[in-house]
């Protein structure tokens, strides 16, 4: 099982941080109910308003079958404010790449903010469940 410790999952103009585990079957995404607004609406910059939590709601869990899946797309936020930057904290260590990431499911399109290192593990992962469900 490979586990994103840090993750934001956006949804409107909110984003909602989490953490995604994943395993052979399946992926799960657990919400921790941290809110933060998202300012900038430019899919190569992200803001957010303060960093603090606007709003608490109950988390909840999100699971993704591995044969929902259908793709995986990013693209690299190439301005990130220093409040997102406080979000991930130390978590991002020496490569301060933050990506937005499209996971595309038979349902709906779930959309990430995940530093390169977990963006890399979730491709991975959707790209071999793909090749193997052909």
């Amino acid at each position: 099982m490979k586990v994103l410790e840090k993750a934001l999952l956006l949804n409107n103009n909110v984003l909602e941080e989490c953490k995604v585990l994943i395993t052979d079957e399946y992926i799960k995404i657990l919400l921790s109910g941290r809110v933060y607004f998202k300012l900038l609406d430019n899919r190569s910059s992200l803001s957010l308003i303060e960093y603090k939590t606007l709003s608490k709601l109950r988390g909840r869990t999100i699971i993704i079958g591995v044969n929902d899946l259908i793709d995986i797309k990013y693209i690299r936020i190439s301005r990130i404010s220093k409040d997102v930057m406080k979000i991930f904290n130390d978590y991002v260590g020496s490569n301060t790449n933050i990506y937005d990431v499209y996971l595309e499911t038979k349902d709906c399109t779930y959309r990430f903010i995940l530093t390169q290192r977990d963006m890399i593990k979730l491709r991975n992962y959707v790209r071999k469940s793909l090749h193997s469900n052909k």
